[in-house]
């Protein structure tokens, strides 16, 4: 009897092993809810990749402006605070209101503390005309506001703009910003 009791939990506990490792094997669906921002780039990087283009930017850190043109560009580098802007997450299901309407889809957070705070999109989710992003951070000791602004003529990539600034505690607040051209042959 008691070896019945004693095999009775290990049965127990190997057909919950089994039965957990057989969910964990499944693959999941990927559904976005929100406009994927992230697999967008992507393409736009591939195409990017594919034609090669000059890019003229204007730099500006608190009061210093600087013009650079450059013949090599590392795409995924380039883009990446816009590969950030990741609203699809487990986490932020039904964490954003949807604004639609014929010429533009704008996604707005709902909690305040919400990194990616605001996305919208002009034209349509397919083949938008220009792509606004709001990202904000912030904790007792510094503060961040990053805008990211893409514009596209014929579904490719034309222009892009980084701005925002930095406060850190204790120290003065540092604006920045970042305009580029795409001069494609």
């Amino acid at each position: 009897m008691k070896k019945k009791i004693l095999l009775f939990p290990f049965c127990l506990f190997f057909l919950c092993l089994v039965a957990c490792s057989d969910l964990q094997m499944k693959p999941q669906a990927a559904t976005h809810l929100y406009f994927d921002l992230p697999s967008f780039v992507k393409q736009q990087i591939e195409i990017l990749k594919k034609q090669p283009c000059k890019v003229q930017k204007n730099l500006t850190s608190s009061s210093q402006t600087q013009e650079i043109s450059a013949a090599t560009v590392d795409w995924h580098k380039e883009l990446a605070l816009f590969l950030e802007a990741d609203i699809n997450k487990p986490a932020l299901r039904d964490a954003y209101f949807v604004n639609k309407d014929n010429s533009k889809v704008e996604y707005l957070a709902m909690d305040k503390k919400a990194k990616v705070h605001r996305i919208l999109i002009k034209g349509n989710t397919q083949n938008p005309t220009e792509i606004q992003v709001l990202m904000l951070d912030a904790n007792l000791l510094y503060q961040t506001e990053k805008e990211l602004f893409m514009q596209f003529e014929s579904n490719k990539l034309s222009n892009y703009e980084i701005k925002g600034f930095q406060k850190v505690l204790f120290k003065e607040q540092l604006d920045y910003s970042m305009k580029a051209k795409l001069v494609c042959p």
